[in-house]
């Protein structure tokens, strides 16, 4: 009894963490592509400074460049508009 109950709970385990090791490995391919951030002020300003500078720091840490990308207009929101209608990418 006490045999099966521990091969019950071994195996409880083994398929409650297969799903968290296969997202692990396809985390590590992540990001795969450059990264676009949109900026929804307009360039020159403070907020294009700061993404532009975290952007960098952050493409050094990833792997993958940062594509800084401005759309001012209406306080912001012209860029918000733009990422909500951008197409799904993962």
């Amino acid at each position: 009894m006490k045999t099966q109950l521990l091969t019950l709970l071994a195996a409880g385990i083994t398929f409650a963490t297969a799903p968290a090791a296969h997202a692990q490995a396809a985390a590590d391919n992540w990001p795969a592509k450059p990264i676009r951030w949109i900026v929804p002020f307009p360039p020159g300003g403070a907020m294009d400074a700061i993404a532009r500078t975290l952007g960098e720091k952050a493409g050094k840490a990833l792997g993958q460049p940062f594509v800084i990308e401005n759309k001012p207009g209406w306080g912001g929101f012209f860029g918000a508009d733009f990422v909500a209608k951008a197409p799904a990418d993962g």
